[in-house]
């Protein structure tokens, strides 16, 4: 048996998982960052999460009730922004 369809294989495999993480990388990095998503949701995670995420306007509610329930802090007008953003950035059609 030859070695050589195994390393074609791997090779492949290889050249797959480096372009499905370049396409990833790039994808998340496409969005630019916007202060007040970095301020209130990139306190205890990473504000990438919500740039890679799409959520309808019950889902963003219900991650925000969430979020305030775990401690965040947010004005009601913070909050107000904080929607107008989602809504307008981040809505799954």
């Amino acid at each position: 048996m030859s070695l050589q369809p195994r390393r074609s294989t791997l090779l492949l495999l290889l050249l797959t998982v480096i372009v499905g993480s370049v396409t990833l990388l790039l994808s998340s990095c496409g969005h630019q960052k916007i202060p007040l998503i970095e301020q209130k949701c990139g306190t205890c995670h990473s504000a990438s999460v919500v740039y890679q995420t799409r959520r309808t306007e019950q889902g963003w509610r219900q991650v925000m009730h969430g979020m305030k329930i775990r401690g965040m802090e947010i004005t009601p007008e913070e909050e107000e922004q904080v929607y107008a953003i989602l809504f307008s950035e981040f809505l799954l059609e």
